[in-house]
């Protein structure tokens, strides 16, 4: 660091932090091969621990997890603190959490190189594997009883990462899904205390509590995208009566298993539940199908394999709007001029349609309204209440996209279904 404040030009920054990353690997070397033998594992679950988890570990947090898998007792905050000096060459402590104390031990710990020194090669973290560690990890404290969850959880803060972001964790395990996703285990059994307590402590999407029986484990896999645990599940039923039934069965929401997956914008479950002849026009309970669920998030991979599924594009959904109306009231361009290569229509085909241009003229996305003029929407077409795009966008004050319709030949004097003008009160 001294060597750094000395110096005065950033060329001389760049080549002093160039020679630095290649000393530091041999740095980290020396350190990791003076570690205590009887240190050595507990070392390798922090260092571990500070890489891969999803949100960095409270030292509360950490200590249960040194605790449970080095059948150490570590109760208290200042006994892991204790701990941690031995290894602040490479952890730091901000906040009362933990974190690598710089990228290049990241770097050096995530090489792809074996080492020939078993020692250092113990503390290599070999992604697919670490991640497999962590997700077997918070399964098995999700496991370990009803008590878990009541008086347990007072004592084991790792519960709450373990709660929350295993799924995360296993969405990079690659091919150690097979370890993960054991059916046999009480966390992917669909009539389990277990997953029904996990999902009931979850920040879950929207259920209250007498809903939550109600989910499948088919609808949880779904929900995360984690695709081998779908594939698996699937794989029981093999009578194709139930597996049509299984696949399209709705929870209390009215969403399948689809609809789930698409609202989570995950293309490889998405793509296999359709595989598996997944309903594609199924609507949840606010009317809402699998391809409006999925433009929110722009997941244009998600839309094409619903598409390519036989999903209509045009389809009317929640509010009367299409997946293009949908889209001009996100002002998503990209989304918009893709859907209209692909066959949406820009005018409406009822009176029940909201137009597409009126949503847009409405948000002030006058990327949109030109596009939607050019492929030749109607600039006078009303929605339902007779608003015109005209008057919507003089309603939001969006002068500029008024000046679009204006020198498009928008009428200034259409009235609405309540006799007024595009111009009333302005």
């Amino acid at each position: 660091m001294n060597e750094l404040l000395h110096k005065t030009t950033c060329m001389e920054l760049s080549d002093t932090l160039e020679t630095l990353s290649k000393v530091l690997p041999g740095i980290y070397v020396r350190i990791l091969s003076r570690i205590d033998e009887r240190q050595r594992q507990k070392c390798a679950l922090v260092l571990l621990w500070a890489t891969l988890a999803v949100r960095p570990l409270t030292i509360h947090q950490l200590a249960d997890v040194i605790a449970l898998q080095t059948s150490t007792v570590l109760n208290r905050k200042q006994t892991m603190l204790g701990q941690l000096v031995l290894y602040r060459s490479f952890i730091r402590v901000q906040d009362g959490e933990i974190g690598l104390i710089h990228q290049s031990v990241r770097d050096y710990l995530l090489r792809d190189h074996p080492d020939q020194n078993p020692i250092l090669d113990m503390f290599r973290i070999r992604p697919e594997e670490g991640h497999c560690k962590i997700v077997l990890s918070c399964l098995d404290f999700l496991e370990r009883g009803d008590a878990l969850y009541d008086t347990w959880s007072q004592k084991l803060q790792i519960l709450d990462y373990a709660i929350h972001h295993w799924p995360h964790n296993a969405q990079h395990v690659g091919n150690n899904a097979d370890i993960i996703f054991d059916i046999s285990r009480p966390i992917f059994q669909n009539d389990s205390e277990v997953v029904f307590n996990w999902f009931n402590h979850h920040v879950n999407p929207g259920f209250v509590l007498r809903e939550i029986r109600e989910v499948s484990t088919l609808h949880i896999a779904s929900i995360y995208g984690l695709t081998p645990w779908i594939r698996k599940l699937l794989a029981q039923k093999k009578l194709k009566f139930n597996l049509h039934r299984y696949l399209n069965r709705k929870d209390s929401q009215g969403y399948t298993p689809l609809l789930r997956s698409t609202a989570g914008g995950h293309e490889a479950a998405t793509q296999l539940l359709l595989e598996n002849c997944a309903d594609v026009n199924v609507q949840q309970m606010f009317g809402k199908g699998p391809q409006e669920l999925a433009a929110p998030g722009g997941v244009l991979p998600v839309l094409r394999l619903l598409l390519q599924h036989g999903a209509n594009i045009n389809a009317l959904g929640s509010q009367a709007y299409t997946l293009l109306t949908e889209v001009c009231s996100l002002k998503d361009l990209e989304m918009a001029q893709w859907l209209i290569a692909h066959g949406a229509i820009v005018n409406p085909t009822s009176k029940r349609m909201e137009p597409p241009l009126k949503s847009a003229a409405y948000t002030g996305s006058d990327d949109i309204v030109e596009l939607l003029i050019k492929h030749g929407a109607d600039v006078n077409v009303k929605n339902k209440r007779g608003i015109s795009a005209l008057s919507a966008s003089m309603a939001n004050k969006s002068s500029g996209t008024a000046q679009i319709l204006l020198s498009h030949s928008a009428d200034p004097n259409c009235i609405d279904k309540y006799g007024f003008t595009n111009f009333r009160g302005h």
